[in-house]
């Protein structure tokens, strides 16, 4: 998952400010250079066609059968949103949420105001309604690390 936009779920200064704006800027939605949304994507699409080298088992493990790339738009914020309730209630903001994470959100924000390019690569474990069974733990070091490490390597002979 590329990160196209990012906003903070948990964001609310209502009445001062509008829903999911950062106060004291006219911003709810941080969005990276579309030019690096791009190149993140298309290194994302490189690493998945050129053959994943893991174990034969472990993206079945996983229920992983077809991994495909997405860019589209991050919920991030400080609550780990695990019930279904939650993860609709997201799903039915303006903002069309692609998914949903805990740490893109404020290193964008930050980017942002220091002037520094960035992009939010996340790979994306389950779907935060229940419906996923798997050792977190077991995902990262096993599919995970796999992905983050080559999509970056790809990643890195674009720039």
């Amino acid at each position: 998952m590329i990160g196209q936009g990012l906003y903070q779920h948990d964001l609310d200064a209502r009445p001062i400010f509008p829903r999911f704006q950062i106060p004291l800027t006219d911003k709810s939605l941080l969005q990276p250079h579309e030019i690096h949304v791009n190149q993140a994507f298309a290194a994302a699409n490189r690493f998945l066609s050129s053959g994943i080298a893991l174990d034969k088992g472990t993206p079945a493990k996983f229920s992983i059968f077809q991994p495909k790339a997405y860019k589209g738009i991050i919920a991030s914020g400080d609550i780990f949103v695990s019930d279904p309730l939650s993860h609709e209630t997201l799903k039915l903001t303006d903002q069309h949420v692609l998914a949903v994470e805990m740490e893109g959100g404020a290193v964008a924000q930050v980017c942002d105001e220091y002037k520094v390019p960035y992009i939010v690569i996340r790979t994306i474990s389950d779907k935060a309604d229940h419906s996923a069974h798997i050792d977190f733990q077991a995902f990262i070091s096993e599919i995970g690390s796999h992905f983050s490490a080559g999509i970056t390597r790809e990643f890195i002979k674009a720039i």
